[in-house]
């Protein structure tokens, strides 16, 4: 019965494992899977996209030793700190694993007049041409440019003048 040791664990995962010991597998991935258990789900995969907030992350080697054994549906039961594969007796051990907070957190975004000049200048490519020249202090709306082969677009002055501050 081969044993993964955990290499970390999001804190709340194992409150979750706590309250709720029986689990699905509801995906499964190049670089792991989803356990699901009502609506609640919990990562168990690398490290490869950070410190998720619903995680346990485990080596590389490990993950593709669990998705070769595992299979949508299947079941995992957690009990004494340990996550139980039914089906191939695969343990994934939890216990004295180092635990982590991960979470989002708000990020200002700064306009930028080079960007709009990027995105929202004479370029063709993203079809979303704006006559930004056009533009003025006096004027309420940005008015589009004039082409057969573009969308008019309309944005009031004050989203623009804040946009371009």
């Amino acid at each position: 019965m081969p044993v993964i040791q955990a290499m970390g664990l999001a804190r709340n995962v194992s409150d979750l494992l706590m309250v709720r010991q029986v689990w699905h597998v509801h995906s499964v991935f190049l670089n792991g899977f989803n356990l699901e258990n009502e609506d609640e789900r919990i990562f168990v995969g690398t490290a490869k996209n950070g410190k998720l907030p619903f995680g346990i992350q485990v080596a590389n080697t490990d993950v593709t030793t669990l998705i070769a054994s595992i299979q949508v549906n299947q079941q995992f039961e957690y009990h004494d700190g340990i996550l139980l594969h039914h089906q191939s007796s695969i343990k994934i051990e939890l216990s004295g694993v180092p635990q982590y907070t991960s979470k989002r957190e708000k990020t200002e975004i700064k306009p930028s007049r080079a960007f709009f000049n990027t995105h929202f200048g004479k370029s063709k490519a993203n079809g979303a041409r704006f006559c930004h020249t056009r533009f003025t202090r006096a004027t309420t709306i940005l008015q589009p440019c004039h082409s057969a082969t573009e969308q008019r677009y309309h944005f009031y002055r004050k989203d623009i003048a804040l946009f371009l501050r």
